[in-house]
């Protein structure tokens, strides 16, 4: 079985643990498949400066999808996965390029709060009588608005600190664009799916 995905794990076909779970000619059958639908995605994305027609593969501008395109043994299919990595710090590109849909980003201003860092505990912090609570209490230069912090001694604290950074700041990631179908690693199955059977002839007994 071979499958197209927008997340694959790290497990590869020349690993001792694989090779001996579905023995080594349908694992070298396997990485061929993948090989050979991970060449025909890269290969299938012209360079250019322009987004491509909807409807064909993406355009190539810096090649961070290329380089993000691998393929691994998924065990509990016992089969090949094939396709990009996630791209987080720019939100769901590969699939809203393969299926349609929308980008999103991440918001470089909200924060993860935990015990033991420090965070906000007051929103519009009134200035303080005390000098010591005073160096706590900061004008945010995005929001204008007086934030006093602490440090995080407690779950509690935690739990409020992250309530006022999303306050603060919004949600952690912010909506793009939409954008239009550019499918490439369903044409590349496609077009390699008529080789699988001489590639699978030696490893079915």
């Amino acid at each position: 079985m071979v499958q197209v995905a927008l997340k694959v794990t790290q497990a590869f076909f020349d690993r001792k643990a694989v090779i001996d779970k579905i023995g080594p000619a349908r694992a070298r059958a396997l990485a061929k498949a993948g090989a050979f639908i991970q060449r025909r995605a890269k290969s299938s994305m012209r360079e250019r400066k322009q987004p491509s027609p909807p409807g064909q593969p993406p355009s190539v501008h810096k090649g961070a999808l290329r380089r993000l395109l691998f393929f691994s043994y998924d065990d509990r299919a016992q089969s090949v996965v094939v396709g990009p990595v996630p791209l987080n710090f720019i939100g769901v590109v590969p699939p809203a390029l393969e299926y349609g849909g929308q980008t999103r980003r991440k918001n470089q201003l909200r924060r993860i709060r935990r015990v033991g860092t420090r965070g906000e505990i007051e929103l519009d912090a009134p200035p303080a009588r005390r000098v010591r609570q005073q160096w706590n209490r900061k004008r945010d230069q995005a929001t204008g608005r007086w934030v006093r912090y602490t440090h995080i001694a407690t779950a509690e604290q935690a739990r409020r600190a992250n309530r006022l950074n999303a306050a603060l700041y919004g949600d952690m990631w912010i909506a793009g664009a939409p954008v239009a179908e550019r499918p490439y690693m369903r044409p590349a199955l496609a077009a390699e799916m008529p080789h699988f059977p001489n590639l699978f002839a030696d490893s079915i007994k």
